[in-house]
């Protein structure tokens, strides 16, 4: 299940920006010590039950999917 919040302020010190990897604009935040990886479909381990979403850049429009682990 994804879980939508609004939030008022993003805390700088645990969030940073993910930036798109066309025309490196920010497109969202992620926590400080994740990382973001791009991968094929078909390469997500079969055991995990991934919640993916898609983000498309304001700038040049290009679509993200992002796909949680959960963890």
């Amino acid at each position: 299940m994804i879980t939508v919040t609004r939030i008022e302020v993003i805390d700088e010190v645990s969030y940073n920006h993910m930036h798109c990897q066309q025309c490196n604009s920010k497109i969202g935040w992620k926590p400080r010590n994740s990382r973001v990886h791009t991968t094929a479909r078909r390469a997500i381990r079969s055991g995990a039950t991934p919640e993916p979403f898609a983000v498309t850049c304001m700038r040049c429009k290009t679509n993200y999917l992002i796909i949680t682990d959960g963890k």
